[in-house]
């Protein structure tokens, strides 16, 4: 199964942000899920048929123990400054080590949400809000979802 959600697409309500890999333009079949925020969750489970889910600052509902049984590979980034999450990289990682998951998550404590994001001149904005783009946390994530799929991508093929 093939994923691609286009950024800016809304689904129930929420912005979607595309995660592109390079190799999805060559071998689109390795190609198997890539979606971000709390959506990616709901499509880690075993009924969706991915083969890895990157989840970035999204939330995580009470029964993810529950939810989460026999999901795909997790691959989460969260901002320790994210009010609405504070505490979701823990509980996801909890989660995912007691089902025995295959997963990687890390919170960047000076990152808040859409730390991901590079909004340009809205920046300042956001900063304020305690929103927006923190430069290292992004490069970081960015390395650790690529390297993630990569091998989970990959190995699903």
């Amino acid at each position: 199964m093939i994923a691609w959600l286009v950024p800016g697409v809304a689904l129930g309500g929420a912005l979607i942000e595309a995660c592109a890999v390079p190799w999805a333009f060559a071998a689109p079949r390795l190609l198997r899920a890539i979606v971000s925020g709390g959506f990616a969750l709901l499509l880690a489970t075993p009924e969706h048929g991915f083969a890895a889910s990157s989840v970035n600052y999204g939330a995580v509902p009470q029964d993810v123990g529950t939810l989460l049984a026999g999901a795909c590979p997790i691959v989460g980034s969260y901002g320790g400054r994210d009010r609405p999450f504070r505490g979701a990289a823990a509980r996801l990682e909890g989660a995912l080590d007691s089902l025995g998951i295959d997963h990687d998550v890390k919170e960047y404590p000076s990152a808040g949400h859409s730390f991901m994001n590079d909004h340009g001149r809205l920046m300042v904005l956001l900063k304020v809000m305690g929103l927006g783009y923190e430069p290292g946390a992004a490069e970081d994530a960015w390395r650790r979802i690529l390297a993630f799929f990569g091998r989970n991508l990959h190995e699903s093929a």
